[in-house]
């Protein structure tokens, strides 16, 4: 790869509702302690309102997939993560209405983790916070309980990979790539993962038969690639269009000045190594 970039678009094409990039605003790392002591009563089913989304980059992407969400379990099991309940809550995105547990959960209570659910198991996180005389306790059992809810968290994902991959008729779940990236949805995910497998097959081919990518090869792969809409390209947009399908690949500069691996090329190695 050059130093700089290597760009793709398609300028006369436009796929709506695919995720905008966004800046990317950090939570705090503490909330207040009476934060913490209301979220450790809370269950899998005790109810839940946000509010319309108020935010930007990945957390708006994340805050869009659970803002529908009726329970807690269901907010945890649409994407928020532990930190996003807590931020959401103490800045007044989110409500809670009953069931509640009446004291918190008390681990020195807990004979087995089989007893919990994956809310429970979240929740017991915040414990030392509301009482710092459990946290010797918490932390004897948080191995675990970390090793469950890695456990859980690896249930979800292979779910989401088998739905991802059930909507957009692939035969193997196993296709997708490693992980999802930043921006993708599950149709950019599919496409892409797609294309880099064929680019993949591709490859082994031209190695064999030691002869060059032809350009209908390149083509086939350009295809089944799932671009990402670009607003911000002016400078390439023909007359009344308002966006277009746009991708840079291989490395580009932060605004420090440091080189990085675009996550288009980091993800999808097959697919940059044949276009590029």
């Amino acid at each position: 790869f050059s130093s700089s970039c290597f760009c793709l678009f398609i300028g006369d094409q436009a796929r709506v509702g695919w995720p905008a990039a966004h800046l990317t605003k950090a939570m705090p790392s503490t909330y207040k302690a009476a934060t913490y002591a209301a979220a450790s009563c809370w269950l899998e089913d005790t109810k839940v309102t946000y509010a319309a989304n108020p935010k930007s980059g990945k957390s708006c992407q994340r805050y869009a997939q659970y803002e529908k969400s009726k329970t807690v379990g269901e907010a945890l099991a649409l994407g928020s993560s532990s930190a996003d309940l807590l931020f959401d809550y103490e800045h007044g995105y989110l409500t809670v209405a009953p069931p509640f547990r009446k004291a918190p959960l008390d681990i020195g209570n807990v004979r087995s983790l089989e007893d919990l659910t994956y809310t429970d198991m979240v929740i017991l996180k915040f414990l030392a916070f509301v009482d710092p005389k459990k946290k010797a306790t918490s932390e004897r059992i948080m191995g675990q309980l970390s090793e469950r809810l890695n456990r859980f968290r690896q249930i979800r994902r292979r779910l989401q990979r088998l739905e991802v991959a059930n909507a957009y008729g692939m035969e193997n779940a196993d296709d997708l790539g490693d992980a999802k990236g930043f921006w993708e949805c599950g149709e950019t995910w599919a496409r892409r993962s797609t294309a880099d497998k064929e680019a993949r097959d591709i490859l082994a081919v031209i190695d064999a038969k030691g002869r060059k990518v032809t350009d209908h090869e390149l083509l086939r792969v350009l295809r089944l690639w799932g671009f990402r809409l670009n607003e911000t390209r002016k400078n390439v947009m023909r007359p009344g269009q308002t966006s277009i399908l746009s991708d840079t690949l291989g490395l580009t500069t932060d605004r420090t000045g440091h080189t990085l691996k675009r996550e288009e090329t980091r993800l999808y190695v097959d697919f940059n190594k044949l276009v590029c």
